[in-house]
Order: C-alpha cells, then sequence, then structure tokens
C-alpha cells in the first residue's frame, strides 16, 4: 500500500504541525528550523499564519465562554431574561469554539497523539525536521531529502519508505510489529536499531542492535491489516553489524547478507547527527562540540566572546541555525568566508 501522494494535503499538514508544536512549546532548534522552513516556503508560510490565526481565535473564544460561564454563577443575582441571554450567547460560543476546534485538527492527526487515539497516520520528511519521535516511544532519524509515510493501529506499526535513508530506534512492543516497507521489501523488527538506505534498484539494510527479518512483501495492506501477515518463511534475519542488501522487482528477490566491521558500521552512519546539550557552557566549548560535527568550522573572533555563557539544545547539524540563535539573543554579528563561521561582537 502507498499513501495518495497529495502535496497540498501535505503542506497543510506541515503547517499545522508547525503551529501545534509552536503552542506546546518549541526549542530553540525547533524555532529556528520553522524559521527556516517559513522562509523558503511563502506558501506554507501563508497557511501557518491563517492556522495559528484561527488557533488564537479559539482561545479568545475559550476566554468568552469562561467569562459567560462567571455570569451564569447560579449564587448571583442575574434576572432570569439575563440568564436566557447569557445561556444563549454561552451555547453560540461553545458552538464556535467546537467549529474551529474541528476546523483546525481536520489538518493535522495531532503531534504525540494521545494512545487512546485508534489510528494514527503521517508523512514525515527531512526538510521539517531529521527527528521524529513516534508515539509509542520509537524514534526515526532522517538524512538529507528522506520522506517516510507511517501508520499506527493498536495491532500495528507500518512504515514506508518513499526515499532517502532512515534510521529507526524501535520500541518493544510485542503486540504491535515494526514494519517498514521499501522499494518491494520488507523489514520487521521488534526492539532494535538499524538503517535503511534507498537506491535507484535496491535497499540496504544495517542492524546496529537486535535482529531484523527482510524479504520480499507480497501482502496487500489496508487499514485493518498489518504487515504481520506477510512475513514469509524465506524472510531473512539480520543481526548485529551485519548489512543486507535487497534488490527485488514485483515477483523476485536476491538478498544478501554479510557481516562488517565497526569502522564500516560507523563510516555507514556518519551522516547520523546527534544532540548537543549545553548548560552554562562556555561559548568556546560549544564551538568545539559544533566543529567536531562538521564540515564547515566555527571560529571566535574576539576573546571576550570565549567566556560567553549558552544554555541550549541541537541538533549537531544545525549549525547555522544555532549561529542565527545566538545573533538573535546575544551582541554577536556572524561572517562566512572559505568553509569557516566567524563570530564577533557586535559593533
Amino acid at each position: 500500500m502507498k499513501f495518495p501522494n497529495r502535496k497540498t494535503e501535505r503542506k497543510k499538514e506541515i503547517a499545522a504541525d508547525w503551529v501545534l508544536r509552536g503552542d506546546q512549546g518549541m526549542t530553540a532548534d525547533e524555532e529556528a528550523r520553522f524559521i527556516d522552513w517559513k522562509e523558503g516556503d511563502p506558501e506554507g508560510k501563508a497557511l501557518a499564519q491563517q492556522y495559528q490565526d484561527t488557533w488564537d481565535r479559539l482561545d479568545a473564544l475559550k476566554g468568552l465562554q469562561n467569562d459567560l460561564a462567571m455570569e451564569l454563577d447560579p449564587l448571583s443575582s442575574t434576572s432570569p431574561s439575563k440568564m436566557a441571554s447569557l445561556s444563549k450567547r454561552l451555547a453560540w460560543v461553545g458552538a464556535a469554539a467546537v467549529l474551529a476546534i474541528g476546523f483546525f485538527f481536520a489538518l493535522s492527526t495531532f503531534r504525540n497523539a494521545a494512545p487512546a487515539i485508534a489510528v494514527e497516520s503521517r508523512i514525515v520528511d527531512s526538510s521539517i525536521s531529521d527527528y521524529y519521535e513516534l508515539p509509542d516511544g520509537s524514534i526515526m532519524e532522517l538524512n538529507e531529502d528522506t520522506e517516510v509515510e507511517y501508520r499506527y493501529t493498536p495491532t500495528s506499526r507500518d512504515f514506508w519508505v518513499n526515499r532517502g535513508e532512515i534510521y529507526f530506534t524501535v520500541a518493544k512492543d510485542a503486540v504491535r510489529p515494526f514494519n517498514v516497507v521499501a522499494q518491494g521489501s520488507q523489514i520487521q523488527a521488534v526492539g532494535t536499531q538499524f538503517n535503511v538506505k534507498l537506491f535507484p534498484d535496491s535497499v540496504e539494510v544495517l542492524v546496529t542492535e537486535g535482529l531484523v527479518q527482510v524479504g520480499l512483501q507480497d501482502v496487500a495492506l489496508s487499514d485493518a491489516r498489518s504487515l504481520a501477515g506477510g512475513v514469509q518463511e524465506s524472510f531473512q534475519e539480520v543481526s548485529v553489524n551485519q548489512k543486507a542488501t535487497i534488490q527485488s522487482d514485483a515477483k523476485i528477490m536476491d538478498t544478501r547478507v554479510f557481516s562488517i566491521s565497526v569502522e564500516d558500521v560507523d563510516q555507514a552512519l556518519a551522516w547520523k547527527p546527534v544532540t548537543l546539550r549545553f548548560s552554562n557552557t562556555p561559548l568556546r566549548e560549544v564551538v568545539e562540540a559544533f566543529n567536531a560535527h562538521n564540515d564547515t568550522q566555527l571560529a571566535i573572533i574576539d576573546g571576550d566572546l570565549e567566556d560567553l555563557r549558552i544554555d541550549v539544545t541541537f541538533r549537531s547539524n544545525k549549525l547555522e541555525g544555532f549561529v542565527r540563535l545566538i545573533e538573535a539573543t546575544n551582541d554577536v554579528v556572524s561572517r562566512k568566508e572559505n568553509g569557516f563561521i566567524y563570530l564577533s561582537k557586535r559593533p
């Protein structure tokens, strides 16, 4: 199964998701990505503003509803005629709030949905974020130019990798198998970590923890049916520090599994950024940490900036976002030249 290709609807979902993140509280890294996204997508920026306006109106309606409810305090001396008028107004505001909620959430599946939600489906891509925490605690880390679709139900966790490369950290769930489809091949795991990389005519699966099974997908999926029913006896196991190369068409699959060295594993996953956390850390140490993970290097020109204290959490590949943040929150300016970003005090 493949979800419909709906670029406009996906853009709406992305815009709505950003608004929801803002309401719940963004990290500095997320705020920087949000700014980048708006600058690169004027249509998405307009949608996000539209949804933000709707959200603000909903907050206003909630406030008005609370005010009217206080006026209807049964212990007050409000006259019967005024009570009837206020009751009508309260009912109208409540209906308007319900319509606003329905309008907004129809645009996007609520991020980090509560376990009571029976089905959650989303399309995510690396242009918005390279790090996603899923409803069950599993984690997806996306390389550049990667898109993945997923669907959670009470009985399954199903993923479709459309392009790119993705690293999965799978939370254990004996009831709901974790299934990934890519280029007609199927990967199934429970409580493991593995990398999936798509090529034009093949798929590469690298396991760093636990065990996965790989095979040819031959089961028609529906909303009510899990990929679990498609696992065949011909599936092969791939364990820690093993890589499977899968070449397949609609009927034939050639799977080769072989062991690789720790050095080769590290090299294959060198693209994967890490999360850098700083608390009251001198800028010179922050610079060293970013420089260890990036080709573009930070350099402090003014010595007075070396002891500037930094409190922030950023992905190691979001170097320019970090620079924009310290420029916005401190007396710092930057200049990019010949593979370096030079930091100096604002004149």
